[in-house]
């Protein structure tokens, strides 16, 4: 599964096979089942997750017991909880496989010492964090001012080649309605 990142990472900056082999030393693959949680809120997150094959989500549970959907996680993607890195503090949201998945872990103290020794994995990581701040940011805005119409419009593009693959009432809990109004929404779109 290794070889996936390596993919990653040359498709994103021109690595040496010595730099690959470094990353490669400090990374470890676990093996998630379906519905299997790997990330619990409330428990200090030490990893720098990617998702190298699979299908994962993070969610939340409400005041009222409902699963809250906030982010499903493709191969290719990064996973994990940057402020429970940087603060030491407990994950805010839990993460389980939507099917049989293979994350890659880096303890954070080897991916600083990563981005210590390797100005190429360094300045791909600072990239990579200035475009989740600004899609943070956007998404922000859009989850306060767009309806579930909307958002299930917005999932469907940002997903387009998983969404099958994800089950209804995970995708109503991502748009912020019920599985009966998502099942509406999807009728008036396909008229």
């Amino acid at each position: 599964m290794f070889e996936n990142f390596s993919r990653y990472l040359l498709d994103k900056a021109a690595f040496t096979t010595t730099e690959l082999n470094q990353i490669k030393a400090v990374s470890h693959i676990i093996k998630v089942q379906k519905d299997e949680l790997f990330v619990q809120e409330g428990n200090i997150w030490p990893y720098n997750g990617f998702v190298c094959h699979g299908l994962v989500r993070s969610f939340t549970i409400d005041y009222y017991g409902n699963e809250c959907t906030l982010n499903f996680v493709p191969a290719d993607y990064w996973i994990g909880d940057r402020a429970s890195l940087l603060t030491g503090k407990p994950v805010s949201f839990s993460a389980d496989a939507i099917e049989e998945s293979h994350i890659l872990l880096i303890e954070q103290t080897d991916f600083h010492e990563l981005c210590k020794k390797l100005d190429t994995f360094n300045t791909l990581m600072i990239g990579m964090i200035q475009k989740n701040i600004q899609i943070t940011q956007k998404l922000i805005n859009e989850n306060i001012s767009m309806n579930e119409k909307e958002k299930y419009c917005r999932f469907l593009d940002k997903y387009s080649a998983v969404a099958h693959r994800i089950p209804h009432d995970m995708i109503a809990s991502y748009v912020g309605a019920t599985p009966d109004v998502l099942t509406r929404i999807q009728k008036s779109l396909s008229k």
